[in-house]
Formats: structure tokens, sequence, C-alpha cells
């Protein structure tokens, strides 16, 4: 039998329910073995070895979903995911600079916006490795940048936004940033990975190749982790300049505008265009799906996500 070689939006709603309800489960059996070996919970939350778990578990549920799913659907999961190996040098630049813009260009807007749910207490905190010293910084560089890169991308541009595609690409780029961060389920990875979400779609809207989505993010991530461990080293913040002043709110929208026309530059005029062949082919699939069953997946998913972050969300607040 041959292979399935594009993405549908049941695809896209099976999966990301997946991506959001099997690391819970894997976390709560997890968190119950841990528990039964430390005293405590600070004391368990605070070992490395519980460190390093909590860090790759969502991961391995995500390289574990991506795996299964296409093989038990027949999926031919490089061309649905549109992986095309072909390298361009001028894209790498491109993505590259992306990354840092998007970096430095809303740092302040997360930082402001973070410090105000902070304010009305929001726990914005999350499980962290140390970063402290050289050794760290690689070890968090392969966990939670290279590949979270790789797996989230395959997660949610690969199979989430290439099966929403046909609904037209801004319904698929925001409903894939919006799912991306809620399955965070944390206050403090809102609003990034909203605004990430979409850029990354971008990305593969423009070239057609996830490979250059999973640079963006690698580079995204990776600029992120080395501003940290400057800051642990020096002691200080690094990227966030506006924290105190009065005119925060004008100010951080300024420069998080001035960073989206800088990007929305780059992905026009430098990064190369993807043949649009295979974008057809998807369209036309599409077309032939249960519009009134399809939303009732795609909103009903959707619903779930945003359930489970409320209920996360607040019960954070509340203990």
């Amino acid at each position: 039998m041959e292979k399935r070689t594009f993405y549908n939006e049941y695809d896209s709603s099976k999966t990301y329910l997946w991506a959001l309800l099997l690391p819970q489960v894997v976390s709560f059996v997890v968190a119950m073995i841990f528990s039964s070996i430390y005293k405590t919970t600070e004391e368990m939350t605070s070992s490395l070895a519980y460190l390093f778990v909590a860090c790759i578990l969502a991961q391995a549920c995500f390289a574990f979903i991506v795996f299964y799913y296409n093989k038990k659907n027949k999926i031919n999961f490089k061309v649905a995911s549109k992986i095309q190996t072909n390298f361009s040098l001028r894209n790498l630049i491109g993505c590259m600079a992306i990354s840092i813009i998007a970096v430095f260009g809303f740092v302040n807007l997360v930082t402001w916006l973070n410090s105000l749910f902070a304010s009305v207490g929001f726990d914005i905190s999350g499980v962290s490795l140390p970063i402290n010293n050289f050794g760290w910084l690689v070890i968090n560089i392969v966990l939670l940048a290279i590949i979270p890169a790789i797996f989230e991308e395959c997660i949610f541009r690969g199979i989430i936004f290439n099966g929403l595609r046909g609904r037209g690409f801004w319904f698929a780029s925001l409903i894939s940033a919006v799912m991306f961060a809620l399955v965070h389920l944390s206050m403090g990875q809102l609003i990034f990975p909203i605004i990430m979400g979409v850029v990354f779609a971008f990305v593969l809207e423009k070239t057609g190749s996830l490979l250059y989505t999973m640079i963006c993010h690698l580079c995204n991530n990776f600029i992120v982790l080395l501003i940290s461990y400057i800051g642990e080293i020096n002691g200080r913040q690094v990227a966030s300049i506006i924290v105190n002043c009065p005119l925060n709110a004008i100010i951080v929208i300024a420069i998080a505008f001035v960073a989206v026309v800088a990007i929305f530059l780059i992905v026009k005029f430098v990064l190369k265009p993807a043949q649009k062949k295979e974008t057809t082919i998807v369209l036309t699939e599409q077309t032939k799906q249960d519009k009134k069953t399809q939303n009732l997946y795609i909103f009903g998913a959707l619903l779930v996500g945003v359930v489970l972050w409320l209920i996360i969300v607040i019960y954070g607040l509340l203990v």
C-alpha cells in the first residue's frame, strides 16, 4: 500500500491531543516514582535526576508521537512534513537573523508582560537545569535547544500547520501557534511561543522546508540559553534592558513592532521562495474532507488545550 504524502485536519487535531495529554500522563507516572524515592517535594524537584527527566520527558513523548503516528497511519513523514534537504546558505543566514531579531526584539515585551503576570500572583517560573558553567551550557543546548527544535517542529509545523494549511495560511499559522503555546501549560511560556509559532509558520511557508523552521527554532533557543548563561556568569540580566521605565508599554511595543517589520522584510526579501506544486496537492486533498467534522476535531482539540492550560495556571495561582 502506497504511503500517504500529506496531512489533513484530522491528523492535526489528533496529533495535538497526543502532544498535549501524553506528556502529562507520563509526567504523573514519573512524579509518582520520584516521590517514592525522595522524602519531600522540594528535595525531589531540586534533584538533578528529576530535573534531567523533566527536561527530556516532553521531547521523548513528541518523538514517540511522530514516529508512531506516521507509522500507524502509513504516512510518508518526510514528504508530508516538507522536510527538504536542499541546503541554502542564504536561507541559513536569514533564519539566524530572524532568530536574533526575534529574541532581542521581543524579550522586553515578554519580560514586561511576565512581570505583570507575576505581580498578580501567576507563577512564571519553570523547571530548568543549572547553567552556571560551560559544561552545563552544552548540556542545556542539547536538551533544550537541539532536541526541541527537531521534535517540536515535527509536531507543530510539520504535522499540525501542514495539516491545517488547507484552511488558509493565517488560520493554520495562528491555530498552530496557539496550540504550540498551550502545550507548554505555563503562563510564563504563553506570549513568546505564540509569536514564534507564527514566525516559524512564515519561514515554512516561504522556504517550503521544515529544515529551516528547525534552524530558526534551534537558533532561537540557543540565543536564549546563551543569554541566560552570560547572565548567570555575570550575575545580572543581559537581554532585557527595560524593566522599571514608566513608559514600558509604549517602548516595548515599539521595539516589538520594529522587530516584526524587520522579520517580515527578511522573510519577504532574503529567504528563497519554495516551489508551489506541493501546496496545491495538499489543498486539493483537503477539500475532500467533511468541514463540519473537521471543525469539531480542530476546535474540540483546541478547547481541551485551553481548559487544561487554565487548570494548570489557576492551580499554580492558588497554591
